[in-house]
């Protein structure tokens, strides 16, 4: 009896929304629709105004899934595991959350050279 298994590659998610690969590098244009300004707005907005969790853990996923996508995090350690780890908590430490929400700024800010 065949199995049906679901192989996901990054790769293929980078070339539906236009990161195409040929015989030359191409680095990833996540902000090229301004989506990286929107997500970190969101992120810095919802940090600014105390957000509850489910509020804090939408901006992460946000920009997760565009590092992801831009593949500008390591593969073994996905923010968007970890923001399915979260959301499993019944009560998360918002103080680590919010920390970590930061750092993902910081890293599509850099990636994306937002001010």
């Amino acid at each position: 009896m065949p199995y049906n298994i679901l192989v996901i590659n990054p790769g293929s998610t980078s070339d539906d929304i236009g990161y195409y690969r040929g015989e030359t590098a191409v680095f990833p244009d996540i902000n090229r629709e301004g989506f990286a300004n929107k997500a970190v707005a969101l992120a810095r907005e919802a940090l600014e105004r105390r957000a509850p969790a489910a509020d804090l853990l939408e901006a992460a996923e946000f920009i997760s899934n565009l590092l992801e996508c831009g593949e500008l995090v390591p593969m073994a350690h996905l923010p968007s595991a970890k923001v399915a780890a979260y959301r499993r908590q019944s009560s998360p430490d918002m103080q680590e959350l919010r920390a970590w929400l930061y750092s993902l700024i910081k890293c599509l800010c850099e990636a994306c050279q937002i001010s």
